[in-house]
């Protein structure tokens, strides 16, 4: 008896010898398995957003008649070009705890705020990257045989225009002066409805373009995405953005030596450099008093959004900015040497010469009333209406060779 139970002591000790033998062999292939099974997800999503990115450029194409923003693509079809333009997806569904992000390359190039030639393919090339892994999917789409949007017919672009009102354009003073091209125009008091004497033959001059003038500003481009840091003033009263920096802010604080943000009271400058933008909410709308604002002396503006009223005055500019206002928009003087884009989706108001800023393109979804000598471009969905004794209005269509318009502005 002790014998047999020695023997089925010896039995069991050897299969659990065996099974502990057969479980160690098996970690390997499980850690394989799992490693396996973490690639094919990951291979997946990249493949997803590879997708992501080639539907992006597909729409753009495809909605970018009147043009469109193109920094976002990488410079060339090169793995570091691409790898360097790389955009993160925000997105838990997609992406779970890992971080997706895509690049994407068209050819033919598309530069600075082209608009995409009509009936023309083009190659689209999307790199989807998940936690290391990467995917590249190419495609080619063919455009619309017509471009369409607000270019062509009888319906002006803003590039055509020195003046243009969806209502009148009214002359109020006698002995103002229009510079247009070369050609001067002295006038008495006039009332263009369309035209007169003062606009005759000027291609430069434009009204009663009721329901034809992109001037509408979307409630979507006052509402900051979503992922936006908080801005911060630095000691001393200024706000500095990087390039394709996005910030906002809902009140004005100040980030101390102490790293508190007290509140801040008095103007302030902003400094932005390629492609930045600050959101002003409607908290602290009211309370702005800029001192300076200085914009990338080239390429895509300073982007400064304001939902609620803003009044300028005495404000000192350089290099290219654009501003956009929800309400109403009052200016009263200022100097600058940049390119200067001011959008409202109210009235806009100048009080004074404002022809120290020397390029200027000033544009209301509702009407327009300007004194003081002038130097640039406007247009207004309503009425624009002109004062000022022995005025000079010279035209300038400098901004909108340096930028565009923003995409997403309509008739309304």
């Amino acid at each position: 008896m002790r014998s047999q139970r020695g023997s089925m002591a010896v039995v069991a000790l050897v299969m659990m010898l065996f099974l502990l033998i057969a479980g160690f062999a098996w970690l390997p292939m499980l850690a394989q398995e799992n490693k396996t099974a973490q690639n094919d997800w990951e291979e997946q999503q990249a493949w997803y957003a590879a997708e992501a990115g080639f539907v992006r450029a597909k729409t753009e194409l495809n909605n970018s008649a009147d043009g469109g923003d193109w920094s976002w693509l990488a410079k060339s079809a090169s793995k570091a070009d691409l790898n360097a333009a790389m955009i993160s997806i925000v997105d838990d569904i997609l992406t779970g705890t890992k971080q997706a992000k895509y690049a994407v390359y068209i050819s033919p190039e598309l530069s600075s705020t082209d608009a995409p030639t009509a009936a023309t393919e083009y190659s689209i090339t999307a790199v989807g990257q998940v936690n290391g892994m990467q995917k590249i999917l190419k495609k080619t789409i063919t455009t619309a045989a017509s471009s369409g949007g607000n270019s062509g017919g009888d319906t002006p672009t803003a590039p055509d225009a020195m003046v243009a009102a969806g209502g009148k354009i009214m002359v109020h003073d006698p002995w103002m002066h229009f510079n247009s091209d070369g050609t001067i125009f002295t006038s008495t008091t006039l009332k263009v409805n369309p035209n007169s004497d003062a606009s005759a033959g000027n291609a430069n001059w434009w009204s009663s373009l009721a329901n034809t003038l992109y001037t509408h500003l979307p409630d979507s481009m006052f509402v900051y995405p979503s992922g936006t840091a908080k801005g911060y003033l630095t000691y001393g009263g200024t706000l500095n953005l990087g390039a394709g920096e996005t910030a906002y802010m809902d009140s004005l604080q100040i980030t101390d030596w102490q790293g508190a943000h007290p509140a801040y009271s008095g103007s302030f400058n902003i400094t932005g450099a390629t492609g930045s933008t600050v959101y002003f909410t409607s908290a602290v709308a009211s309370k702005l008093v800029f001192n300076g604002i200085t914009g990338p002396s080239s390429g895509e503006p300073l982007n400064i959004i304001i939902d609620g009223d803003a009044d300028i005055s005495g404000l000192s500019f350089s290099g290219n900015v654009r501003i956009i206002v929800k309400g109403t928009l009052t200016l009263s003087g200022g100097n600058g040497s940049g390119n200067f884009m001011f959008l409202s989706n109210g009235n806009i108001t100048v009080k004074q010469s404002i022809s120290a800023i020397h390029n200027l393109f000033l544009s209301s979804d509702g009407d327009i009333k300007i004194a003081g000598d002038f130097k640039g471009q406007m247009q207004a969905k309503g009425n624009i209406e002109i004062f000022g004794v022995g005025s000079t209005y010279t035209f300038n269509g400098d901004v909108l060779k340096a930028f565009s318009l923003p995409a997403g502005m309509t008739k309304n």
